[in-house]
């Protein structure tokens, strides 16, 4: 019985913590009738959209961009993250994000200041709701 649990507490030990729950969401920079505008792919879908995310630290947003327009971007998280510049030959970028504070946060171009495209929030979720 004692060798039973020092195999379990040891097995704990080597796997180290829980792997985090990831959730996937991929944006699309693209002109829509003259305008770029951010358009959800895969996660979250509509034109210039909300996203949510979890202020958990247990869990982990991927947040792929990509450049599907003629001019350079770079995407921006404000006061979060943001991507290299999107253009030429390099039109892919993945933000990881985990944890934050709670709020919300506009995202944009960098590159075109005059241009916001949508709000990213992170939220509290509990049990209870």
């Amino acid at each position: 019985m004692f060798g039973i649990l020092m195999g379990i507490v040891a097995t704990e030990m080597l796997e180290g913590p829980p792997p985090k729950e990831n959730s996937y969401v991929t944006l699309a920079l693209r002109k829509v009738e003259g305008e770029v505008k951010v358009i959800g792919i895969s996660g979250v879908l509509g034109t210039n959209p909300t996203i949510v995310m979890r202020s958990s630290l247990e869990h982990q947003m991927n947040l792929r961009v990509v450049n599907q327009d003629q001019e350079a971007h770079q995407f921006v998280i404000e006061g979060l993250a943001s991507t290299k510049i999107l253009g030429g030959d390099d039109v892919v970028d993945t933000l990881v994000l985990s944890g934050g504070h709670e709020g919300s946060y506009i995202y944009r171009c960098t590159l075109h200041e005059d241009e916001i495209f949508g709000e990213f929030r992170i939220v509290r979720v509990t049990a209870t709701g």
